[in-house]
């Protein structure tokens, strides 16, 4: 007998053809077992402060120690995931220093994301009766290099993912037996869903659309009672589930819901980022921005299956229209078919505010990895040759061997990864049109490279942001000690989100360390205090002496020079730490003879200013010196920011006046 028939015989064998299942927990498990090695490998994100002192605020509502949530703007954002991460990472666990607290929240978040990856096995078995296809949308949902990262420090859009996925396991499970009782378990974990953010209700919608078809389909008058009965214990569940997971609509919940809808569609805080080789606004985005950004980071074997299970179940669809409106697979598959198509339709018609990519839209993950199992079963049933669909099973194994290749080689900045649809061989061609490390996590690798390179000694680091300082709080107790921000810096870590807009490269003192993902560079570690007679320093003491030797028309805490051949940027003191907020920019000509006897041009204009990085420290004061971005020059020239307003003095309709090529405000001297 060969082994694997003695396999099959074997009880373990027998065991697993009858409860499939254990073969997803096997893998999830394994899974685990890799994110437990890996979790240390990850740097803070940006939002994870954020999002645990949402929790804090919301705990401290709940049991009514104050009402400080109600004050926050991010009150209006559920809790339902950070709550109990909170909790469990900081009350059960007791967990009191940043490592163990980072650690804990990222491994917990992890696994809830395998979790869903469970769910997903599950349901594709369900949906499809295939072991294998429901080992690829596992596989498929796993195994999305950006979210595989940002199960750690994401806990925000990948949790959502996850639990979007164990919804809609539930309310398949409710549309397959039919009882009012299971409809209600499908509300609850819909409730829970929304809790976690709005965009929750497309699910929701999707659910009760197809109980009305029911409605509508019902063979008689008691068929109709069941169904209007299972749909009213769906949304009476929802509602439940939703009212006590929400601390935020104990108040108003109507007012509550209304306002997180506003704030979806909306959001205040508009951002400008690069997209494709071109600056653009959160506010104004074009039409292809979550298509291109979805088809350039997906995965190839995961794009085109996900693809052609789509058009397979809406060709499916309109051949059998009577089927897809009555229960079973197929009308579940299109619901599935709805829940990815839905969202990307609705953002390319009604262009709500969106930033970092399509993170926003991470929860249309799911419903594709269920589609690419859907797509692989039904391709594979259509060919009669069995080595025909053996070798559809091997090519899409291989897809998933690439994409774990592709993974390893990343490590740890999987969240970075975009597929062969982009350019990226040229040096810093990627960094010219998409954003890269725009969540900051690299800053962690900038500090244990320099704890690494001076082991004896306390390292001062110039602070650029608060990101890089809640990067120090993942390190271990005595290197925290060793590292110091504050005044008189002698290192600066940058992290390059949007440099590669202008083609503009800022000019430290000499970098002794720098990251580069497919070509690109996405963080550096520079030198800032020289020594007097070190060359760089040099050029920078004469670029200094030249800038102050000008005389600025307003002088405030920024100062820019206008040079022939670049841009000096004099920041002072370097003490200063909030370098990301606004402030007056101020443009001077090359020299005083450019100006009329009669004027003093000043061109002021309140704007984002995109390419803060500091120089060389020198008499107290941090210099840097760089070619104008053409971003730049078009706003010093023509006072416009973005195309879209005019930001001088205050004036929003009237554009200023142009003087030796530089603008000023109109009517001013």
């Amino acid at each position: 007998m060969s082994r694997g028939a003695l396999f099959a015989s074997s009880g373990l064998g027998a065991a697993l053809r009858r409860r499939p299942a254990l073969v997803w927990l096997a893998a999830c498990l394994l899974f685990a077992v890799v994110g437990v090695a890996a979790v240390d490998d990850y740097g803070v994100s940006t939002d994870e402060h954020r999002r645990r002192q949402m929790a804090v605020r919301a705990a401290d509502y709940v049991t009514g120690e104050n009402t400080d949530m109600m004050d926050d703007f991010d009150r209006i954002q559920g809790v339902a995931f950070e709550l109990p991460l909170w909790f469990l990472s900081e009350g059960v666990l007791g967990l009191e220093d940043t490592r163990g607290v980072h650690l804990a929240r990222h491994l917990l978040s992890h696994l809830f994301f395998l979790l869903g990856g469970f769910f997903c096995a599950l349901l594709a078995h369900r949906l499809t009766g295939s072991r294998a296809a429901a080992l690829l949308a596992l596989l498929m949902f796993l195994l999305h290099p950006r979210l595989y990262a940002h199960s750690f420090f994401n806990s925000k859009d990948v949790p959502f993912a996850a639990m979007f996925m164990i919804a809609l396991f539930w309310a398949w499970r409710a549309f397959d037996r039919g009882t009012w009782r299971s409809f209600a378990l499908a509300g609850a974990a819909a409730g829970l869903l929304v809790s976690m953010r709005i965009m929750g209700v497309a699910l929701v919608g999707g659910v009760v659309a197809l109980q009305l078809c029911d409605v509508v389909l019902a063979r008689g008058a008691e068929e109709r009672r069941r169904v209007l009965l299972a749909c009213g214990a769906f949304l009476l569940a929802c509602a439940a589930c939703l009212y006590a997971t929400w601390p935020y609509l104990w108040h108003d919940p109507l007012g509550g819901l209304a306002e997180a809808f506003a704030v979806a569609a909306d959001h205040p805080n508009p951002l400008h980022e690069l997209f494709q080789g071109q600056r653009v606004s959160s506010y104004d985005l074009p039409r292809r921005y979550v298509p291109v950004w979805f088809g350039v980071t997906t995965p190839p074997v995961a794009l085109v299956l996900g693809l052609l299970g789509t058009a397979l179940v809406l060709a499916k669809a309109a051949a059998r229209p009577r089927e897809a409106l009555r229960s079973g697979r197929l009308r579940f598959l299109l619901l599935v078919a709805g829940c990815f198509l839905a969202p990307v339709a609705a953002v390319m018609i009604l262009r709500p505010t969106l930033f970092n990519g399509w993170r926003h839209l991470y929860f249309i993950h799911a419903p594709f990895a269920l589609l690419a199992g859907a797509g692989l079963h039904w391709t594979a049933s259509a060919l009669r040759r069995p080595r025909a669909k053996a070798g559809l099973y091997c090519l899409a194994g291989l897809g998933v061997v690439w994409t774990v290749a592709a993974m390893v080689r990343l490590h740890p900045y999987e969240a970075l990864y975009f597929n062969a649809l982009v350019d990226k061989g040229a040096p810093e061609q990627l960094a010219q049109q998409y954003e890269m490390a725009y969540w900051d996590e690299p800053y962690r690798e900038a500090l244990e490279f320099l704890l690494a390179r001076y082991p004896n000694r306390r390292i001062n680091v110039q602070a650029e942001g608060a990101e890089i300082q809640r990067n120090r709080t993942i390190l271990r107790p005595e290197q925290r000690e060793r590292l110091v921000f504050a005044e008189g810096a002698d290192f600066v870590a940058s992290i390059y989100v949007d440099r590669g807009f202008s083609g503009w490269r800022p000019l430290y003192g000499p970098v002794i360390h720098s990251r580069k993902v497919y070509n690109s560079t996405i963080m550096e570690v520079a030198m800032v205090a020289l020594p007097e007679d070190d060359p760089t320093a040099r050029r920078y003491r004469q670029a200094y002496e030249s800038a102050v030797a000008g005389t600025p028309a307003i002088r405030s805490v920024y100062d820019v020079y206008v040079e022939p051949d670049g841009l000096t940027y004099v920041k002072e003191p370097c003490s200063r730490s909030d370098t990301r907020a606004h402030f007056f920019l101020h443009t001077v000509p090359a020299s005083a003879g450019d100006l009329p006897p009669d004027r003093v041009l000043y061109g002021y204009l309140q704007q984002w200013f995109p390419f803060e990085r500091h120089g060389v420290r020198l008499d107290e004061t941090c210099l840097m010196r760089a070619p104008i971005p053409n971003v730049l020059l078009k706003t010093i020239s023509t006072g416009q920011y973005s195309g879209r307003s005019w930001l001088w003095k205050g004036t929003t309709s009237v554009p200023p006046r142009t003087v030796g090529g530089l603008a000023s405000p109109p009517g001013e001297p």
